[in-house]
């Protein structure tokens, strides 16, 4: 067990049943006798998975919904109360949808894990130094939160790794808002490490599967990566793949913020060594060849990029559910009693998407917008 100063990773090779992905998390957790202490009877612990709504559970792209499982079984027979969300950047359709995608909502039925909607359960604004971010209201009200992030290539920083997975507690399309504003891997990280600030998981599991040396099948076995450090993870992440972790951005200004240890000299790794040519095979999984272009595209069409919701005023009742749930009063009431839309005022986070009992909401993509979103779901599967 780790009783020491500097944060422990823990690393497993992992299969994927069931009883055998149990053992491999049970051995995880014990390594940080911290967890005993902190996860007790009675609270309520969220589950942030990393779930992509246009990929199935089984592509590499989103965290395995069996994970979910073993966790949260592992919450629940410690007392807790266990929640499971996640809000993808762009969510295409309901999230009742997304959890079917992925596997989750199975899971979530087989184990009896509540999923909670971010974008109809309301926001709250907190404020990092000058910025303002409308975090899920589950999120802010759980008492703990569990961080099952997905290893996946990224645009912006070679991976997408735990600190970057807690982005997805902003509902709906404000993460894209926010990104609009911030040019540059260090600005978009800047955001992103704000968000973890906010929502700061005491445990993290990364799902790394496929990225681990090949066996004498030719297959890659199903990695795990653990710490109570997100950014002491990420680090060892970047490290295996041969990359400074200095050089991984949200790494390096999550740990100048203090929010964990971000250099290899600090920090304890233990499990199996992956060896060369896992590291190799690591490389070059993460190096997204697609990045350049992701960057040049949002530099140029980036004022064209609008995702915006559209009442269909033949479907609404004027019941006025959305002015009521709009954390911004983008929705109003006019001098008339009519809906008045001020999009200046909207953050896009979908509450009114979700909430309206008629279905009369929707959300508009600009060309460009889903130009923008095919192509860097290409970029991620390269």
């Amino acid at each position: 067990m780790n009783r020491e100063f500097f944060p422990t990773v823990a690393i497993r090779n992992a299969g994927r049943t069931p009883s055998r992905l149990t053992k491999h998390v049970d051995w995880l957790v014990d390594q940080f006798s911290l967890l005993d202490d902190m996860i007790r009877p009675g609270l309520t612990v969220l589950i942030k998975p990393d779930l992509d709504c246009s990929r199935s559970p089984f592509d590499g792209q989103t965290t395995h919904p069996e994970l979910v499982a073993v966790v949260g079984r592992m919450l629940r027979n410690r007392g807790a109360k266990v929640l499971v969300g996640d809000s993808p950047i762009v969510p295409h359709g309901c999230i009742e949808s997304v959890w079917k995608q992925t596997g989750i909502a199975d899971v979530a039925r087989r184990e009896k894990l509540k999923l909670v909607s971010f974008e109809r359960d309301g926001t709250s604004p907190v404020a990092v130094d000058s910025r303002v971010y409308y975090i899920a209201r589950p999120v802010i009200e759980a008492d703990l939160i569990i961080n099952l992030p997905r290893l996946r290539p990224n645009q912006w920083s070679y991976f997408t790794g735990a600190v970057w997975n807690m982005l997805g507690v902003m509902p709906g399309f404000q993460k894209g808002l926010h990104f609009k504003k911030s040019f540059g891997s260090d600005g978009i990280a800047s955001v992103v490490v704000d968000v973890f600030s906010i929502a700061q998981p005491i445990f993290t599991i990364m799902d790394a599967s496929g990225f681990g040396p090949l066996n004498g099948n030719g297959n890659r076995p199903s990695l795990l990566l653990a710490s109570i450090d997100s950014v002491a993870l990420d680090a060892v992440v970047a490290d295996l793949a041969g990359l400074d972790p200095q050089m991984h951005s949200t790494t390096r200004l999550a740990s100048e913020a203090g929010l964990g240890i971000g250099w290899m000299e600090a920090i304890k790794v233990v499990g199996p060594d992956i060896g060369p040519t896992g590291r190799k095979a690591l490389r070059s999984q993460l190096e997204s060849k697609m990045a350049w272009f992701s960057r040049l595209l949002i530099r140029s069409v980036s004022p064209l990029i609008e995702m915006k919701p559209q009442r269909n005023a033949d479907q609404c009742s004027a019941c006025h559910t959305c002015v009521k749930n709009c954390p911004t009063s983008a929705l109003r009431l006019g001098s008339h009693g009519e809906t008045v839309y001020i999009p200046q005022l909207c953050i896009c986070c979908w509450r009114c998407v979700a909430s309206c009992p008629s279905n009369a909401i929707s959300i508009r993509q600009s060309p460009m917008a889903q130009q923008f979103l095919d192509q860097g779901r290409k970029s991620c599967a390269v």
